[in-house]
């Protein structure tokens, strides 16, 4: 089965947002949509529910039946193995990664990253052929392999200065999605917003990829 592995710190705000948001994206798309979307933490406490604001961002009740069945979990090297793509909210959990399976480096990025690598132009480099992998599982390959090989030649993201980070003028590494979850609301509102974009734009460049 084709999966598509989401990390992030504890896995209570920023990958299972994306998780959710890249389910429901790529679902849309002809040859990814048999994509099964899943996430996990470097830092777990195991068992905690999706944050209460990511939670309403996907129109989900914080508590009562139809709440969220997220629950946290640690993110281990099968889990890694398992997954055609890993794409993590910062570099920091991209990091920890490599540590722990340094033979996935080549599918592993930051979502930001991959947004990045997704929207290059053909002509970096033409790594990807309409019609390659008929399966799910080979599409995901493909991709991961289009995106790998356009790794230093496509332009990095710019870096974003929005909300609480802005305001105290340090820029957020480009390649980022700045952890707000415990910074007040407005740097929380941020960071849910961050991933939002962040995975549309992922969408809609992989959505254009010739075919």
């Amino acid at each position: 089965m084709a999966r598509i592995l989401v990390v992030c710190s504890a896995n209570v705000c920023r990958s299972p947002l994306a998780e959710q948001l890249l389910q429901a994206r790529l679902s849309t798309i002809p040859g990814f949509d048999r994509l099964v979307c899943s996430s996990a933490g470097i830092e777990v406490s195991r068992g905690h529910e999706m944050c209460v604001d990511a939670a309403a961002v996907l129109g989900l009740p914080s508590e009562g039946p139809k709440a969220s069945a997220h629950r946290a979990r640690r993110v281990t090297k099968s889990m890694i193995g398992g997954a055609g793509l890993v794409l993590t909210a910062s570099r920091a959990e991209r990091s920890a990664l490599a540590k722990l399976s340094p033979e996935a480096r080549s599918k592993v990025f930051t979502l930001r990253e991959a947004a990045a690598l997704a929207e290059a132009p053909d002509q970096a480099i033409a790594t990807w052929r309409p019609g390659a992998g008929t399966t799910a599982d080979q599409r995901l390959s493909d991709l991961a392999a289009l995106l790998n090989a356009r790794r230093g030649l496509a332009p990095a993201p710019k870096p974003e200065r929005t909300g609480l980070f802005a305001r105290f003028g340090s820029d957020v590494d480009p390649l980022d999605i700045a952890d707000g979850h415990n910074l007040g609301k407005r740097a929380h509102r941020t960071t849910l917003r961050s991933v939002q974009r962040s995975v549309e734009r992922f969408g809609a460049a992989v959505e254009a990829l010739p075919r």
